[in-house]
């Protein structure tokens, strides 16, 4: 009983020791979107309500497979549709960008 239990424990070792011997991934896919594809009507879209011009909406234009990341005047987001509610007439600034394997672009 006891030389079965060496056993197979020498074999789960042996198991062990092959299977955690893989070498490790550690780098990220090419980034597949550049700055340059970041254009507005591209990529995203900044529309105001015909009613009230105060509500904008914005809206990323990229695949499922990007996340859009947005910073706006009302904070940050990562929707594909956003809509804000602007409270004072204004120049106001955002920026967008977008998640992808390769990192933020």
């Amino acid at each position: 009983m006891r030389l079965k239990s060496s056993i197979y424990l020498f074999v789960a070792s042996i198991l062990m020791l092959f299977s955690a011997c893989t070498p490790e991934q550690y780098d990220l896919d090419e980034k597949d979107v550049t700055p340059d594809d970041l254009v507005e009507g591209l990529a995203y879209t900044i529309t105001h309500d015909p009613i009230n011009p105060n509500i904008v909406y914005l809206e990323s234009k990229m695949g499922n497979s990007y996340t859009a990341l947005w910073e706006h005047p009302q904070g940050r987001s990562q929707e594909k549709k956003v809509t804000l509610q602007i409270p004072f007439d204004g120049t106001y600034t955002g920026r967008f960008g977008v998640q992808t394997r390769g990192g933020v672009v």
